[in-house]
């Protein structure tokens, strides 16, 4: 996992607390200029989970603000696109090559697999498909760039301790 870092330069301390948990669990992320997000598309439902918690954080599934999710359906034309996050609030928590070091924290290298683990499990709880879902990440304020790098996951790969994702990545998931 060479080049793979995690959390390091998130700016998750500047947003405040009250925004993560705004209604409808839309976080601002207007103040976090330097994050990692990640966007799941769907045909069918995908529920939200409980939002962000500074006292709990782990993984978590929100509706985007309505200005990201009009920019990535270029990327995801889904009638439903999610926000993925992670312990840290962002995306910044799960494994991605974008810069760096490893991470060889252990309690930071523990919760990101666990986001891992729970976007996994997530996704393999959602009601059968007709088309193939898609997860696009990329810097917040890049929703609309177009994707450098695309690739075919399982779903269970998401949850591998050597999966990694990309910078402005698209990728398609199978079974």
């Amino acid at each position: 996992m060479v080049g793979v870092r995690v959390l390091e330069s998130c700016s998750i301390d500047r947003l405040r607390l009250d925004d993560l948990l705004a209604p409808h669990h839309q976080p601002d992320m207007r103040h976090a200029q330097m994050c990692m997000i990640y966007f799941l598309g769907c045909e069918g439902d995908a529920p939200l989970t409980a939002p962000w918690s500074e006292a709990s954080p782990s993984f978590y599934v929100a509706q985007p603000e309505s200005h990201q999710a009009e920019r990535v359906r270029a990327h995801l034309p889904f009638p439903c696109i999610r926000s993925l996050g992670a312990h840290t609030g962002c995306g910044c928590g799960f494994r991605c090559d974008w810069a760096g070091p490893v991470d060889t924290d252990p309690e930071e290298t523990a919760a990101a697999q666990a986001d891992h683990d729970a976007l996994a499990r997530y996704l393999s709880g959602l009601p059968p498909q007709r088309r193939r879902m898609q997860i696009y990440g990329c810097w917040y304020g890049d929703e609309a760039k177009r994707p450098e790098h695309h690739r075919s996951v399982s779903i269970a790969e998401l949850a591998s301790p050597e999966f990694v994702f990309h910078e402005r990545e698209l990728i398609t998931l199978t079974s």
